[in-house]
């Protein structure tokens, strides 16, 4: 995919083949701001030139545990990890995927209202099941000591946090916002909390590099 020279930020999204990645891979909006990368080829492909490695809901976990080190060195070179799902392998750096219970389904709440990732967003939003079975999440965390917790179930567990502690870089992870798949399915809340985290990730990997 070519790059979009407007962005300073390159960005990598781990590609499983479903159809929910395939499709936003290819929106107009997205086809030139995200680089796909086979995760077939995580483990040996180099990722050394990104700043921002996107792994959204479905990716491989084996493939991606495969490349667990070279995820590490990614992020202690200072650099961002954006993890959209379940994480049922140990690939992530202080990542504890504590599974799945109804109340992770049921109506989210913004702890960090003024972070900029919920910019136009309220917790309402957040509820993409809303009139579906009332049966369709993919779990909440543990999430590690020092992260910031940005969204929580009913029942209070983590269900979005961002760690700066773990490595030298920056983690967000979202368990039940999984926003390619919800992109996908046409829910508009999803589209703008993609919008506003690459935003703020581009804003983040600033921080990171010194602002240069």
């Amino acid at each position: 995919m070519n790059r979009n020279k407007s962005v300073e930020a390159r960005i990598g999204v781990i590609y499983t083949g479903i159809s929910y990645q395939h499709s936003v891979l290819e929106m107009e909006k997205y086809k030139d701001r995200f680089e796909a990368i086979p995760v077939c080829n995580l483990p040996k492909e180099d990722i050394t030139s990104y700043d921002i490695l996107i792994f959204p809901r479905g990716t491989d976990q084996e493939m991606a545990y495969a490349a667990r080190k070279k995820i590490r060195e990614f992020l202690d070179s200072s650099r961002i990890v954006i993890s959209f799902g379940e994480v049922t392998k140990e690939w992530l750096p202080s990542c504890h995927w504590d599974g799945v219970v109804p109340e992770d389904d049921g109506n989210l709440s913004i702890i960090a209202k003024e972070h900029p990732i919920f910019k136009d967003l309220e917790d309402c939003d957040l509820h993409w099941h809303k009139g579906a079975t009332g049966w369709c999440c993919h779990g909440h965390f543990t999430a590690p000591h020092g992260s910031e917790v940005l969204v929580k179930n009913e029942i209070n567990d983590p269900m979005a946090y961002i760690d700066r502690r773990s490595t030298n870089g920056t983690i967000l992870v979202t368990g039940q916002l999984d926003a390619f798949c919800h992109i996908y399915a046409r829910v508009r809340g999803a589209e703008i909390f993609l919008d506003n985290v690459l935003n703020w990730a581009e804003d983040e990997i600033k921080e990171l590099k010194g602002g240069d």
